[in-house]
């Protein structure tokens, strides 16, 4: 019942608003807590098979990445951390990751809204010079 519960969507979205709450606004305060708690999480849904493991690191990686090279870069300013990337930001990668198979499953069963969807959502870099 209880590992029903923790795989469950609902679970998944209270839990990763409160994992972002405690990573962005706790940030090295509570990351001790919440850094634990989201492997524990992501182990639970591999086990579980309700996601494979490729599915939470690969898009963990490739935002690590990203916000890596952007800090390399100078677009991100991070104050003290001694890594690239400060844990808390690490670690809401990898929360955001255990939640694209649950929240993107309606795309992968309706053909026509994963087509459709893409004309729902504007362009964003006709946006860039007006910002």
């Amino acid at each position: 019942m209880f590992r029903k519960v923790l795989v469950s969507k609902p679970f998944n979205l209270i839990a990763n608003n409160l994992i972002w709450i405690g990573c962005v606004i706790g940030r090295e305060q509570t990351i001790w807590l919440i850094g634990p708690a989201v492997i524990v999480y992501a182990v639970i849904l591999v086990n579980t098979r309700t996601v494979k493991f490729y599915q939470i690191a690969v898009p963990a990686m490739i935002g690590i990445s990203v916000d890596s090279v952007l800090t390399l870069f100078g677009i991100y300013q991070f104050e003290n951390t001694s890594l690239l990337l400060p844990l808390w930001l690490i670690i809401l990668w990898i929360a955001f990751s255990t939640t694209l198979t649950s929240s993107l499953h309606i795309l992968g069963k309706n053909k026509i809204i994963a087509a459709g969807t893409d004309k729902l959502t504007p362009n964003l870099s006709e946006f860039e010079h007006e910002i």
